[in-house]
């Protein structure tokens, strides 16, 4: 690894300059320019854990179960190198580790868990076989990046392919299912209670769910019910009241993913009391139902994605808020993909804003969803949104798109994601 120390050091100082430029960005630009000098770094790095790699991929959820099940397998005293900033592209990994690794490139863990791009995830696992995988779903994507679920599918079929201890699958989506059969490594399942998913499985948009009459074995960890931001779930044959870290029940989903990939990575170490009580403590992850503070005030960011997770968090708010700002930037070149999601029972919304605000407002309003004002200028909008009074009811909220996001946070002066 000493050969490593020149591309880690130039990292760092790319990292430097990036941070200067553009404060609490660039976070990706280290990892590109270290990988470019040192091709081989990324795999030599993910190769060296005693406990091998654990890969969480899929389309939805990624975040937010790798954050939970790098804290619960940390609780349990384990050492976990993890991507923190969603970080999860190639660059992105090698943007993290040279944060934290020594000038050589060595990480003081155990073990890594890892967040990984459904892309890179297939090319980077036949290069670092990962010991666990955990697939969550298979939905439809942006546009402009897996749109056919059956690119996804296959991908992830080749992360099972190349798993060399256990899947850790959802059985609620066939998808997942097919890919994870198509490898050699044992199977643990999980996934939502009978009532639950004939009540809610048709709201997480896997484009192939379980059918409701399939055999369907007992899994290890069962999500049972959800009603806001409090779950229960069962473990083995014990059940378990949860707080999640956001409302929704796609968020008690990523729970049960969690559990079970810490059950597997674990084994007779698990403890489920003290996992639950690590649940209860994590925070939203950056932009999925995180709570800022602005100018004295609270605002709730909920970030949306796909048409999936755009229907899943605009039915999870509160349908009393007073305050929501729903804005959509550039990143969405084509806004009628998004027509997929019907967004009765939202809010109504208090300013339609970004460069799709006319979009948005349509969307809305052919939903049923009353619409107050239209603003093109997103900072005009976030202005105006901010001088709104305070709600009498809840906090005020902005439900927005990646691009929207990162211009909400430069606007407003918080911190940007960051790798360390």
């Amino acid at each position: 690894m000493l050969r490593y120390i020149p591309a880690v050091l130039i990292g760092r100082f790319v990292r430097v300059i990036a941070r200067m430029r553009k404060p609490g960005g660039g976070a990706a630009i280290p990892g590109v320019v270290v990988n470019k000098i040192a091709p081989n770094f990324l795999t030599q790095v993910l190769s060296s854990f005693g406990g091998g790699v654990v890969v969480v991929s899929g389309t939805a959820g990624k975040s937010t179960t790798t954050r939970i099940l790098a804290a619960i397998v940390q609780a349990h005293g384990r050492r976990v190198f993890t991507n923190p900033s969603t970080a999860n592209i190639a660059q992105g990994l090698t943007s993290a580790i040279i944060a934290t690794s020594s000038v050589s490139g060595r990480i003081d863990a155990d073990l890594a868990i890892l967040e990984m791009d459904e892309g890179h995830a297939a090319r980077l696992s036949a290069r670092v076989r990962p010991r666990v995988s955990v697939l969550l779903n298979v939905c439809i994507d942006q546009v402009d990046r897996f749109f056919d679920p059956l690119i996804v599918t296959n991908m992830l079929t080749q992360v099972a392919m190349n798993t060399t201890d256990t899947i850790v699958v959802n059985r609620d989506d066939a998808s997942v299912v097919e890919a994870a059969g198509a490898s050699s490594a044992s199977l643990v399942e999980f996934g939502m209670s009978e009532a639950l998913f004939e009540r809610e499985g048709d709201a997480l948009g896997y484009v192939t769910p379980r059918h409701r009459n399939a055999v369907r074995s007992e899994p290890h960890v069962t999500l049972e019910s959800v009603a806001g931001r409090s779950a229960a779930v069962r473990i083995d044959n014990q059940t378990h009241e949860v707080r999640l870290p956001s409302a929704g029940v796609h968020y008690g989903v990523d729970v049960a993913a969690a559990l079970a990939g810490a059950q597997r990575i674990l084994g007779d170490d698990f403890d489920a009391a003290r996992s639950i009580e690590v649940i209860n403590r994590v925070d939203p992850v950056f932009g999925r139902g995180e709570i800022v503070t602005v100018a004295g005030q609270q605002i709730e960011c909920i970030l949306i994605q796909n048409p999936t997770s755009l229907r899943l968090n605009t039915r999870a708010l509160n349908p009393q808020t007073e305050n929501v700002m729903f804005a959509v930037g550039s990143d969405v070149r084509d806004y009628s993909y998004l027509w997929a999601a019907h967004l009765a029972g939202m809010p109504a919304v208090t300013i339609a804003a970004g460069p799709k605000a006319l979009d948005v407002a349509l969307h809305c309003l052919y939903s049923g969803v009353p619409v107050g004002d239209i603003e093109t200028d997103l900072s005009v909008a976030l202005d105006r949104f901010l001088a709104l009074p305070e709600p009498s009811r809840g906090l005020k909220t902005i439900v927005f798109s990646a691009d929207s996001m990162r211009r909400t946070r430069r606007h407003w002066q918080l911190p940007e994601q960051e790798v360390a």
